[in-house]
């Protein structure tokens, strides 16, 4: 036990089990970065310039794209619109609580 207090297994192993254990943690966090950009579809289903050697243009939305959202994107946004409106009701109610309290 003393000759690993004193660094007898620190001296010999010499930082190669600290790298393999860096790079096991960096194949780790790739592979799970991988999988998150494959859920979200930004790796597997989206052409690139680099593999078609074409450059695309960026697509431009129109401001009426942008207030009429995709079917899949309308229940977050409907549901976000609620939970505003309920705040701000709540901000009202507290705020007409206050003016009766200070009067």
């Amino acid at each position: 036990m003393a000759a690993l207090l004193n660094g007898g297994f620190a001296r010999r192993q010499r930082g190669w089990a600290g790298m393999a254990m860096l790079l096991v943690a960096l194949l780790v966090v790739g592979w799970l970065a991988r999988s998150a950009l494959k859920q979200m579809g930004l790796v597997d289903g989206a052409p690139s310039a680099i593999v078609t050697g074409k450059v695309q243009a960026a697509p431009v939305a129109s401001p009426a794209a942008v207030d009429a959202a995709s079917p899949s994107a309308a229940a977050p946004l409907d549901r976000a619109r609620a939970v505003q409106a309920q705040v701000l009701q709540q901000g009202a109610a507290a705020q007409e609580q206050l003016n009766k309290l200070e009067r």
